[in-house]
């Protein structure tokens, strides 16, 4: 009896990314995975039926559909259909208009909140706005300003309805910016600082959120991306967003869920740890859809507050916050290990990853048979090259996100240093030196776009036009498997998914011409023809894939 499939596939070329299958020209897909190639003139039409959908691409390159490792999406969704833009805003009179616009439609006395995706380097002044500024907005209305997840900005009303507009001290692990009298100027840097500016905010409702979410996956659907990590969820209030729209048919982005849990705003350890068990799920809770992934939990803060082994650049007395004692940080991973989650852990500064790395190691020593790549280090801008053997002989994984550094580069260099920022991200050493390393952009601190990010990781340019650590640069072919196949190899879906091979799901990406081989400032500006998700098209541009589906 002869099996037809599904769907067959067609192009010009086929990048299966595989080591061990070269270029094809032909797929089948049956049940949403690929079942079978087909190279030269075998064009698989022995397995077409009465029923199977064809989609002949004879102009296209396809290749394995993006996988980004560190994406905030739902924030992104939120921030993106939410809250008010600032991205466009070139001046502090330019955040102001914006401000007072919104105002005109906000009831007296509510908030106005921005959204997370601007950059104060952007604006003419490099700087960010003042409380005395944003004031100049709105009188009605308390305002924050938020600037990746590590710096809000507020208004007068805001810090006095927040209750630091007197402040003379910074909490532990925070900073508030200050004028030259001392007093709070509305600058609040890490959660710390700006805690009680967050306890008062509005959320958007669920289905405020879902309408966002969904908005949001196809437009990564429509830049080629079919899977992220996201990284901070938390069980109740997000992670139900995502099921919600699960259920209604919506979700076209596989996504691993890593469980927020901030291990410094609790009383104790003990009640962080304990604050799991009520969760009721672990790792690889879900399906091949939707899953859980494990616990995320941060070590440092961002560019003003990633913990360094050295003082800031201006500030003799500062090194940044390390939200977490060493110790304390080796036994809440111990913990979620035992009840059966990986663990990835925020850290930016030196001090940060050597940290993160030792509270690894102590948990590997007491748990030797953990898959590599349970544990993971997230961000890692800075590690030598013994602090990398170190990470490559304990087979810890790590996420890197150059677009992180292209957004904030100016503040990189500004608070760091030259010489420490292009030091920083070592993407090339990671790869030649063997690391379990994968490749995301840290949406919404940066922009969400795949292929603006890969290109950011082949050229190492800033959105100044920089070039920041020419050294740790990639080749293409690279870059362009950090942000695909990477990822389910690190965290240990290679059997399913990430290759175009038999026995994976048919998650792939069509385009006009083959993205390694164009010139690559072409690159950010390619344009997806079609992307599938097991074998379903989630976007399609010409309408070349409209037949394409699956029998899941």
């Amino acid at each position: 009896m002869t099996l037809y499939v599904d769907t067959v596939i067609r192009a010009r070329q086929i990048h299966t990314f595989a080591h061990d299958l070269e270029d094809v020209q032909a797929l089948g897909i049956l049940g949403g995975k690929i079942v079978a190639t087909g190279a030269g003139d075998d064009n698989l039409e022995a397995l077409v039926g009465p029923r199977t959908r064809i989609v002949d691409a004879p102009e296209s390159t396809i290749m394995p559909s993006f996988y980004d490792t560190h994406n905030h999406l739902l924030l992104t969704a939120v921030d993106k259909f939410c809250f008010v833009d600032l991205s466009s805003c070139k001046s502090i009179d330019d955040v102001v208009a914006a401000i007072a616009a919104k105002a005109q439609t906000t009831p007296s006395g509510q908030w106005i909140v921005s959204s997370r995706h601007w950059q104060d380097s952007n604006l003419r002044e490099s700087r960010l706005p003042f409380a005395e500024e944003l004031d100049r907005a709105t009188s009605q209305h308390p305002v924050c300003l938020k600037r990746d997840g590590h710096v809000m900005v507020v208004n007068t009303r805001g810090l006095e309805m927040a209750g630091l507009r007197d402040l003379m001290e910074d909490p532990v692990g925070g900073t508030l910016g200050r004028h030259s009298d001392g007093m709070p100027n509305g600058q609040l840097f890490e959660f710390a600082a700006y805690r009680p500016v967050n306890d008062l905010l509005p959320e958007p409702t669920i289905e405020e959120k879902v309408e966002a979410l969904g908005q949001m996956c196809r437009a990564v659907n429509a830049r080629g991306m079919t899977a992220v990590r996201d990284p901070g969820l938390t069980p109740r209030g997000e992670l139900d967003v995502y099921q919600v729209l699960r259920e209604r048919g919506g979700l076209t982005v596989r996504t691993r869920a890593l469980l927020f849990v901030r291990v410094n705003r609790f009383p104790t350890l003990a009640d962080a740890i304990s604050g799991i068990d009520a969760w009721g799920v672990r790792s690889d809770f879900g399906d091949d859809l939707l899953r859980v992934d494990g616990i995320k939990t941060s070590l440092d803060g961002g560019i003003e507050g990633a913990a360094l082994g050295a003082p800031y650049i201006g500030r003799p007395d500062y090194s940044g916050h390390l939200l977490i004692e060493p110790d304390a940080l080796t036994e809440f991973v111990t913990a979620a290990v035992d009840k059966g989650y990986r663990v990835g852990c925020h850290a930016v500064g030196d001090r940060a990853v050597d940290t993160a790395v030792t509270a690894f190691e102590n948990v590997l020593a007491s748990n030797p048979t953990l898959p590599p790549g349970w544990l993971s280090v997230e961000h890692a801008f800075f590690a030598d090259e013994a602090m990398r053997k170190r990470v490559v002989d304990a087979g810890i994984g790590v996420t890197v996100q150059f677009p992180i550094a292209s957004a904030l580069g100016t503040h990189m260099v500004e608070h760091w240093g030259a010489d420490r920022a292009n030091a920083a991200m070592p993407i090339r050493e990671w790869v030649d030196e063997g690391a379990i390393v994968s490749g995301g952009t840290d949406s919404n601190v940066s922009r969400y776009d795949p292929l603006l990010a890969i290109w950011e990781t082949i050229t190492r340019k800033t959105q100044h036009g920089e070039i920041l650590g020419a050294a740790h640069a990639v080749d293409r072919r690279t870059a362009f498997e950090l942000y695909s196949i990477a990822g389910p190899r690190a965290f240990g879906e290679s059997d399913t998914r990430g290759t175009l091979v038999p026995g994976h799901w048919a998650d792939m990406v069509a385009f006009d011409t083959d993205p390694l081989e164009c010139d690559v400032d072409a690159i950010p500006e390619l344009d997806p023809v079609f992307t599938l998700l097991g074998g379903r098209a989630v976007h399609d541009r010409t309408g070349v894939a409209r037949d394409a589906g699956d029998t899941q």
